[in-house]
């Protein structure tokens, strides 16, 4: 970028973000409010969920081991089928509810709801691919099945998925549009069900069921790669657009290659296998070439100009407990050279994404630049509260920590080998749940837990990172 350029816009930016300082209300959406203390099974209750409202009287900073109501009997008899993740009490424990709470979620149909609240009672298709995934991990590959066939039933002829579907299954169009990113998690969700669950003739059969929607997503996975390599800019897991294609996005295609080669492999499906190795080969090339070596969310160093102006459209947010003013956290930005070429604020233009880790195990196998991204990225993104940021360029409150982000760390810890600084992550996790023992959205800046729970996402990321700490994930 030429100076004139970087002062044209460093100009206009001091001055809308000045105007949002006067009024951040005004320019910065309003703090989260804790709108679930979580859920529990009731027959009585509409569809079988009874929602337990927030506790005014909740300590801050977590709840009690004993907090969060007991599993009913049919819960139980589910639980001791499959395996309960954790290494002390008090991991168990999340896990038991974090499971209960997933299963509650889960509709007849397979759709999982993101949370039993409002605007979240939707199905994800990224959300419920996780769900997938833990559900097959934790030994309960009935349920992990039922989500798979309903992805695959609401699947797009195009090999691509909406951005959410009501849960009973029509597509809903969201602002940002289809995320291309589902066409990663899909195939990587079928193989961790896959590989979890045995080769056995029924196995087979339930794969083969699965096969088409596979296949229609790894070829527009592939389909979408540009000649170098990279995805057109699509909305990811911060559901914004884009002007430039994002790691968010990046990452979930190359571990669906990755695994829908593996699977065709499987069913000695030859043509397929090196059609998706060649794509996947392109876009882990196009990854390293444009990304690495710090693999921040954007290729471009300026962040791009919609972003920039999104970022500073939005006003700087509330700083306190959280990313002030034109430095990572801790004030590392001299250390980790993020000073961005003597261009004031550029690491917060082109800084790190939590989903960095989408780059390493479980998702692929190890790397040393990936792991150091990691790392780096962990530094820059930890909040004073003890979570994860989802990235240096996000537009809301850069003082609430969200909890899947946080287990996105805990997850690439556990599947890595870090498993004191994985049981760290989780640690925090378990200590920052809403009073009844739900997994919640985000934690606010004085370590409340603020927005819906429990979160689904949230509960299958958990339970994937617990049981990573007993054994590895099957990596693609």
């Amino acid at each position: 970028m030429s100076s004139r350029a970087w002062l044209a816009r460093a100009c206009a930016g001091a001055a809308l973000a000045a105007l949002c300082v006067t009024s951040v209300t005004g320019c910065a959406a309003p703090a989260p409010r804790l709108l679930l203390g979580g859920i529990t099974a009731d027959h009585s209750a509409p569809d079988g969920i009874r929602v337990l409202p927030a506790s005014p009287g909740s300590p801050a900073g977590g709840v009690s081991p004993a907090a969060g109501a007991s599993p009913d009997n049919a819960a139980l008899r589910w639980l001791r089928a499959g395996s309960v993740p954790g290494s002390t009490p008090a991991l168990r424990q999340m896990a038991e509810g974090a499971l209960v709470d997933l299963r509650l979620l889960t509709r007849p149909d397979g759709a999982v709801a993101a949370a039993w609240y409002g605007e979240w009672k939707f199905a994800w298709p990224r959300d419920d691919s996780w769900a997938a995934a833990a559900f097959a991990a934790t030994g309960h590959p009935g349920e992990s099945l039922r989500v798979l066939r309903f992805l695959a039933r609401v699947q797009y002829p195009s090999g691509r998925w909406a951005a959410k579907y009501t849960l009973s299954g029509t597509p809903v169009v969201t602002g940002p549009g289809s995320e291309l990113d589902a066409c990663g998690w899909f195939p990587w969700a079928v193989w961790i069900w896959y590989s979890d669950g045995g080769r056995g003739v029924a196995r087979q059969r339930e794969l083969a069921a699965l096969w088409p929607a596979v296949r229609l997503a790894a070829d527009a996975a592939a389909a979408s790669l540009s000649r170098g390599g990279l995805p057109p800019p699509s909305p990811d897991y911060w559901e914004d657009r884009t002007s430039q294609p994002t790691i968010g996005t990046a990452g979930p295609l190359l571990a669906g290659l990755r695994a829908a080669v593996r699977l065709a492999t499987g069913l000695r499906d030859e043509s397929d296998a090196r059609r998706w190795a060649g794509a996947a080969a392109r876009l882990d090339q196009g990854i390293r070439t444009a990304y690495s070596p710090e693999f921040n969310r954007f290729p471009d160093g300026t962040g791009g100009l919609a972003e920039w102006l999104a970022l500073f459209g939005a006003g700087p947010g509330p700083t306190g407990g959280g990313l002030a003013g034109g430095r990572p956290a801790g004030g590392r930005a001299a250390a980790d050279g993020l000073a961005g070429g003597g261009h004031p604020g550029a690491w917060l233009l082109h800084g790190p994404d939590a989903a960095v880790t989408f780059l390493g195990p479980p998702f692929g196998p190890p790397d040393a630049a990936v792991s150091a991204a990691v790392a780096r990225a962990a530094r820059i993104l930890t909040l004073r509260n003890g979570g994860i940021l989802p990235g240096t360029t996000w537009r809301g409150d850069r003082s609430v920590a969200w909890t899947p982000e946080t287990g996105f760390f805990a997850l690439y810890d556990a599947s890595t080998g870090r498993l004191v600084a994985a049981r760290t992550w989780l640690n925090w996790l378990a200590a920052h749940r809403t009073a009844d023992g739900a997994l919640p959205e985000q934690v606010s800046a004085s370590g409340q837990p603020v927005s819906v729970a429990p979160l689904d996402w949230t509960c299958a990321i958990v339970l994937l990172a617990l049981t990573a700490m007993r054994h590895p994930l099957p990596i693609p």
